[in-house]
């Protein structure tokens, strides 16, 4: 009689053990939960900052990369001055195209920049075709850079251009190293950090969440 007593009270204490023990798990799983939640809610408001930041910083590289277009179109301008006749105005266009394409890509890569970073951040950064388009066009505005060291268009009386001696150029401006192109490299390591901190983040939610409700759902199962 003694014995079934104390096995009845061992069982009683061991339910109340494992209730306890569930009890913990549960209260444990709840506050990894509000925890996530809000680690994720701060690292988006970091990330809104950076992208504030960021979106400073393309401003910059618009006003940098108009700039740095003006000075090819200035050269190749007193270039076409110092001809004594009077060059045709689409001659004129073109070689003022021709000689500032380089910058004038630039300065694209910059307002696509511009745009993508104006942009409420949702989702995956790279996908987004602002920033598609700006990676694009990196290379053809190195490319254009490698190819055209040297601004201004010399050109004939018959307009045509004239290939420089190499003792002229030593009075000819070099052109500048595109500035889009170092933004767009701080921008992609930005967004990358991000993107992978958010990733994490997202993970580690998305645990917690479903460790709760395999909890749960266990909990239903044994009522039932």
């Amino acid at each position: 009689m003694a014995k079934q007593k104390r096995q009845k009270k061992d069982k009683a204490e061991g339910a109340v053990s494992a209730d306890a023990k569930k009890s913990n798990i549960e209260d444990e799983l709840e506050k990894a939960l509000k925890s996530a939640a809000i680690v994720k809610v701060r690292t988006e408001e970091v990330h809104r900052n950076w992208k504030d930041h960021l979106f400073r910083m393309a401003l910059g590289t618009i006003v940098l990369s108009t700039h740095q277009y003006m000075q090819p179109v200035r050269e190749c301008i007193m270039d076409i001055k110092n001809i004594e006749r009077a060059i045709e105005p689409l001659t004129s266009a073109k070689l003022l195209f021709s000689n500032g394409l380089m910058e004038l890509v630039n300065l694209i890569i910059a307002g696509f920049l511009f745009v993508f970073t104006s942009k409420k951040p949702e989702g995956d950064f790279f996908n987004k075709k602002e920033y598609i388009v700006a990676a694009a066009l990196v290379p053809l505005c190195l490319g254009l850079y490698y190819n055209t060291e040297k601004c201004g268009c010399i050109i004939d009386s018959n307009g045509d251009i004239v290939i420089r001696e190499e003792t002229d150029e030593s009075d000819v401006a070099e052109r500048q190293f595109p500035v889009a192109v170092v933004y767009h490299l701080i921008l992609t390591g930005c967004l990358w950090f991000m993107q992978k901190g958010m990733d994490q983040v997202t993970r580690n939610l998305e645990v917690v969440t479903t460790l709760q409700k395999q909890l749960l759902d266990k909990d239903s199962r044994k009522k039932k």
